[in-house]
């Protein structure tokens, strides 16, 4: 239906059951760390419904068509006590509505705000999408995964030192003392950027109720301040000098392109000749910059754009240290755990895959209450086991035991790959692999076993072949024959002298 007024009341009552939904939940007592970042998730989830329905009411209340003023004039009539024709025509628009929608749902924000009241989430929907926010690493927002982070960071070209993981969780907000010429190199941003984005992000997925916005403004504002004097931490300000470093005017050569005074003609003539000016020079030509050198060094727009370029790295390290500051908590935690696993042996490892393998079995269920077939259900194979006979997946334990993790792959049988060493030896005689020896022409006999590069099979049938000639021309050589006097020859003498006639 089209009437404003109506579409305001529905707001209105909107905003009031989410409000109350709002309330229940958080009087809720939720135990475990996913139970409580769900709710979060659900809170947070449940403000934003709310903001977007009042920013609509705003809209509908502001009226800049007139709509609501005309609405609201057409609802008081003309004065007349039987003028009900406004109230007639409205009657049949709502008939004619349910006439043309009769399966309409007579309230459907219900349905939508029992799924916010379920204990646990139903399978594809919250469940499945928190799951889906973190990775392993993170363990549900209880670490950080800064692995891509710190592998960057070490490939930085002129950084103090290397890092190792450990080290990093350490330092990694301690910008301040690397090098200018480093921070102001193409990759250094680069890393920079998508360090802080992922910091952002990470605090945003595991505390939704948080105003990240607001604490990143405020951060912004003082270092707007400390900018402007001169007081950013590792950005000191640059007093400008004359001509450059405070040589006199036709003393020397100003150089635009590395922003330098040069007193001697020939260490600026080698300059110039270096690989790294000319394309600082490309790049400044590419952009319409001047590149001429000149007597004294003018305010050119290349140093304010450095400037602006610097003021904006700042601006990123602030916000790091910020992130930092507000996740001291997590990076601590993730220090903890990162140590507590390199200590950790290669079967105690396996054990905690397997303890995390294993589900809490369902309550049962009361006497003469209809139970749930156990093999309905999603089944839980976090380690991608195979299926035994029973459609579920076979014990860890059974896996390790018939090496089932280790992949053998034949190129004979089109890369085809095998898990296991029983499975791999039995496929020398199964259809698959006779079928790829009958197309490259070679038989699947017993010498061939083991074979799976098609270049070794070649190779192989090559050798065989010639060893099969040695062995015919070897049992010719060893056929003895007896001529007529009793005379023993081997085949070969016998049949040269009979063919002299001299036998």
């Amino acid at each position: 239906m089209d009437s404003v007024i109506e579409q305001q009341r529905g707001l209105h009552e909107d905003i009031e059951r989410y409000e109350t939904l709002a309330v229940d939940l958080f009087l809720k007592d939720v135990k475990g760390h996913k139970a409580n970042l769900l709710q979060q998730h659900r809170l947070s989830e449940i403000a934003s419904r709310v903001l977007d329905r009042t920013s609509t009411l705003s809209s509908l209340y502001a009226d800049a068509n007139g709509t609501r003023a005309s609405e609201i004039a057409a609802l008081s009539g003309s004065g007349a006590p039987d003028d009900l024709d406004e109230f007639y025509d409205r009657l049949v628009r709502v008939k004619e509505y349910h006439r043309r929608n009769p399966d309409a749902p007579v309230d459907g924000l219900r349905a939508e705000l029992r799924t916010f009241e379920e204990d646990e989430p139903m399978e594809g929907t919250e469940g499945d999408m928190l799951t889906s926010l973190f990775s392993g690493e993170e363990n549900m927002g209880r670490f950080l995964d800064l692995h891509l982070s710190h592998e960057a960071y070490i490939n930085l070209k002129g950084i103090p030192r290397r890092l190792n993981y450990l080290q990093y969780l350490d330092e990694f907000e301690a910008v301040d003392a690397l090098p200018k010429e480093v921070k102001r190199s193409e990759a250094y941003a680069k890393y920079l950027t998508e360090l802080v984005s992922y910091l952002e992000s990470f605090f945003k997925r595991s505390r939704p109720l948080q105003d990240l916005e607001a604490l990143e403004k405020e951060a912004l504002e003082s270092f707007d301040k400390q900018w402007e004097e001169g007081t950013a931490a590792g950005w000191p300000k640059e007093e400008p000098k004359a001509n450059g470093k405070g040589k006199e005017e036709g003393k020397g050569i100003w150089d635009p392109v590395t922003q330098k005074f040069y007193t001697n003609e020939n260490v600026y003539s080698a300059v110039k000749k270096s690989k790294k000016y000319q394309n600082a020079l490309k790049r400044l030509q590419a952009a319409g910059a001047p590149t001429d050198p000149t007597t004294s060094a003018p305010s050119s727009d290349v140093a304010s754009l450095r400037r602006s370029k610097e003021r904006l790295l700042a601006s990123q390290e602030a916000l790091l240290r910020l992130l930092t500051t507000l996740l001291a908590s997590v990076r601590s935690d993730t220090k903890s755990e990162v140590e507590r696993r390199s200590a950790l042996t290669s079967r105690e490892r396996e054990q905690e895959l397997e303890e995390e393998e294993v589900v809490p079995l369902p309550e049962p269920a009361a006497e003469g209450a209809p139970g749930e077939d156990e093999d309905e259900g999603r089944i839980y194979n976090p380690l991608k086991l195979p299926m035994g006979w029973d459609g579920k997946p076979i014990p860890y334990w059974l896996y390790k035991l018939h090496g089932l993790g280790v992949e053998y792959r034949c190129e004979i049988c089109s890369d085809y790959v095998y898990n296991g060493r029983k499975n791999f030896e039995r496929h020398f005689q199964e259809a698959r692999h006779a079928f790829g020896m009958k197309a490259l022409g070679l038989p699947n006999t017993k010498h061939f076993h083991e074979i799976t590069k098609i270049e070794d099979a070649l190779a192989l049938a090559e050798k065989l072949k010639a060893e099969g000639k040695a062995e015919i021309a070897a049992s010719q050589s060893m056929e003895e024959v007896e001529d007529a006097e009793g005379n023993v020859y081997d085949r070969k003498t016998y049949e040269q002298l009979r063919k002299q006639g001299l036998v």
